[in-house]
């Protein structure tokens, strides 16, 4: 299954700024009821057991490795 590429280029968007909330707080992420996963590893582990998360976002340098499959 392939998800739809949408680029994000300013730390205005406010997909970026809920993000970066999630990244930078754990009280946010138990606000928003959302967790973060970061690395190929923790990804490929919640692929096999839970599926498709709802957004996948990842860096420009991260779209060049093979493993990451968007």
């Amino acid at each position: 299954m392939s998800m739809p590429i949408k680029e994000i280029s300013s730390r205005e968007n406010p997909q970026y700024k809920m993000l970066r909330q999630l990244a930078e707080s754990a009280q946010a992420r138990k606000k928003h009821k959302q967790t973060l996963l970061d690395g190929i590893h923790l990804c490929a582990a919640w692929l096999e057991h839970k599926g498709a998360p709802n957004l996948c976002a990842v860096s420009e340098s991260a779209l060049k490795h093979t493993e990451v499959g968007i």
